[in-house]
């Protein structure tokens, strides 16, 4: 959602119903399965950010440690 220039209501409205989310052991976190022709995709319900800009920027994971 990155530089989508979506608020977190729209990207929620976007996203499902948190009965579409599932419990990802690993990563401790719920991820919604988004998977497409590309191949296995999940986005985690990690932190938004918002930048001095205003524009609200998805918080993701990389490997063990948030970027």
């Amino acid at each position: 959602m990155n530089g989508a220039e979506l608020e977190p209501e729209t990207a929620a409205e976007l996203l499902g119903s948190w009965d579409d989310w599932i419990w990802d052991p690993l990563w401790k976190q719920w991820h919604l399965d988004v998977s497409g022709d590309d191949g296995k995709m999940c986005v985690f319900a990690s932190r938004w950010q918002v930048q001095e800009s205003g524009e609200w920027v998805y918080v993701g994971r990389v490997g063990n440690s948030e970027v």
